[in-house]
């Protein structure tokens, strides 16, 4: 239970559950459900530091964009929430489809359809993650300077979700291309593009390491093209 900042029995107690189930020996929660949970600190971090320079006389010139960025970062913050328990329903999905597939005619189908859903979850947490990493830096110039750290400690954590959400993507999209349903070789969408951008601003790898691929055509939602990397 937690009150304002404060976890009934320190905060240690909010997170730790989340932590053993990570350490144990099962395959979910994984590194979907980590990324989703670190994007999600990321901006619940930066949300913190507007949220203490707004209204303040020293930022008043800036209190419309401080009330756009907590608008903002409370929305990513619920939808990365939600990924963390989507990543692992979406594997779950896959395994079942798996083992459906031995006894149904549809079985190819099933596990298409899965693996898809699979990927659009850590790709929908990159997208989420690079918005959280600008949104922080953004918020540098605007907010108390006492607070950079926290500033610098959310990007970090947002990196982190990218990079994660972007190694799921490439494994995921990896075995749907292997099953016939990718196609090689299209345009970068734009959330690829921006992924990559992300990449490349927010992460210390070098380039070649962390967009070493096109980006591959997955799927259509609300008649949207959808990549990963």
């Amino acid at each position: 239970m937690i009150s304002g900042k404060v976890a009934v029995g320190g905060l240690r107690s909010g997170i730790e559950p989340f932590i053993e189930q990570l350490a144990a020996p099962i395959a979910t929660p994984g590194g979907g459900s980590a990324a989703a949970a670190s994007g999600a600190m990321a901006a619940g971090l930066a949300n913190m530091v507007a949220s203490m320079s707004r209204g303040k006389k020293a930022y008043l010139q800036h209190e419309a964009r401080l009330s756009e960025a907590i608008a903002r970062l409370g929305q990513l913050r619920e939808e990365l929430k939600s990924a963390i328990d989507a990543d692992a329903e979406s594997y779950n999905l896959v395994m079942k489809a798996y083992r459906a597939a031995k006894e149904s005619s549809d079985g190819e189908g099933a596990i298409n359809s899965a693996l898809k859903q699979a990927t659009s979850v850590p790709l929908g947490v990159a997208e989420r993650a690079v918005e959280v990493a600008q949104i922080a830096e953004n918020l540098k110039p605007l907010t108390n300077p006492n607070m950079k750290s926290d500033l610098t400690t959310a990007i970090a954590l947002a990196t982190a979700a990218l990079t994660g959400a972007h190694g799921k993507c490439r494994d995921q999209s990896g075995i749907a291309e292997g099953r016939g349903f990718c196609e090689a070789n299209q345009k970068p969408g734009r959330c690829a593009k921006g992924i990559a951008q992300g990449l490349m601003r927010f992460s210390s790898l070098p380039p070649p390491l962390i967009f070493p691929c096109k980006p591959r055509f997955l799927a259509r939602s609300n008649d949207e093209p959808r990549y990963a990397l």
